[in-house]
């Protein structure tokens, strides 16, 4: 039974090599490069100054959308925010006011103005019935058929009917000015309006700056490094973290010269993790720089630094969260082969 158990792990051993000298050899003869995993890193940066009231993170924190990664003092803003948020009600109010007077005067006026109209014709009238009561008068008084104390009634008649139609004559005038107050009032009313638009505009800014003194992670991240403390000042362009998205990494070749015909934006690669020998991830080449620089001291041995190449991305298909940012292998360029 024990001889049985030993053959059985030896054949499955030797599947396995099998399998893997196989992956070995299929690739050998394919384009390869060496390459470094990489992430893209956020650095999260201050919008405002003030000094730092709080920090909820450390290094390698686990962030979500919208979690809060610092607050700001933002009291003396919050008391500017409040201000206009008092200067905006009151101008409201101020508005609903004109608006009811405006109103009333839209009832108001123009009946005013019927009236007087009505009054002056009246007026007018009644010193014409004087006028001419008045000249008879006259003319019996003369003919002495008619007395003086009648005459002197009909004088009086004319002097209340003279300041009757002046009286009218002002009043019809003060009701055109009221009038015209209408139109004055609709333009003030108007530029109020106005007002209240660019105050309720300012407040809206002024709340979007407000909420900048809370300081939220755009992603669903890792933090790298926290660059920030509690108690520190901060200005605009402070950075708060380097956040890294753990789905937002990808492969960094170096591809020669004379290997670039070879090497298209969009072509298939496997990838294998010097973690992970054997194992092939895939991948596709997203970027190729368009200037050639010499090989980065970190890539290639002394002898061969003064090859040049182009920057390469190759972004990661499969099997993401098994790969980590630092980690070495080789990218197998699938379709080219080596000359």
């Amino acid at each position: 039974m024990k001889k049985r158990l030993l053959i059985l792990l030896l054949g499955l051993l030797a599947v396995g090599a099998g399998v893997f000298y196989y992956n070995r050899l299929h690739h050998s003869d394919r384009l390869t490069f060496t390459g470094f995993v990489e992430g893209e890193e956020k650095v999260i940066k201050s919008e405002i100054a003030g000094r730092v009231e709080t920090v909820t993170f450390t290094d390698g924190s686990r962030m979500q959308t919208g979690d809060v990664l610092a607050e700001v003092d933002a009291r003396d803003y919050r008391s500017q925010v409040a201000q206009q948020e008092l200067n905006l009600h009151l101008l409201k109010a101020k508005i609903q006011q004109a608006e009811n007077q405006l109103a009333l005067a839209r009832d108001t006026y123009p009946a005013q103005l019927r009236a007087a109209k009505a009054n002056l014709a009246k007026a007018a009238a009644d010193l014409d019935l004087a006028e001419r009561e008045f000249a008879r008068s006259t003319e019996l008084l003369q003919a002495e058929y008619l007395s003086q104390q009648r005459f002197d009634q009909a004088k009086n008649q004319l002097d209340v009917a003279r300041a009757a139609l002046t009286r009218e004559r002002e009043a019809l005038a003060a009701a055109e000015a009221n009038l015209r107050q209408i139109q004055l009032a609709e333009d003030a009313l108007e530029v109020q309006k106005r007002q209240l638009a660019v105050e309720t505009e300012r407040l809206a800014q002024m709340r979007i700056i407000l909420d900048k003194y809370t300081i939220r992670s755009p992603c669903d991240c890792t933090v790298q490094t926290r660059l920030i403390r509690a108690g520190e000042y901060v200005n605009p362009g402070t950075g708060i973290a380097s956040l890294l998205d753990p789905l937002d990494k990808y492969v960094r070749v170096y591809v020669p010269v004379p290997e670039l015909g070879k090497v298209h934006v969009g072509d298939k690669v496997s990838i294998e993790p010097d973690a992970l020998p054997g194992e092939f991830i895939p991948g596709e080449i997203s970027f190729i720089e368009d200037i050639a620089q010499f090989t980065p001291k970190n890539i290639e041995v002394k002898s061969d630094r003064i090859t040049q190449v182009f920057a390469t991305k190759v972004r990661i298909l499969d099997q993401l969260e098994r790969i980590k940012p630092g980690m070495e292998g080789t990218v197998y360029l699938d379709g080219a082969h080596m000359n």
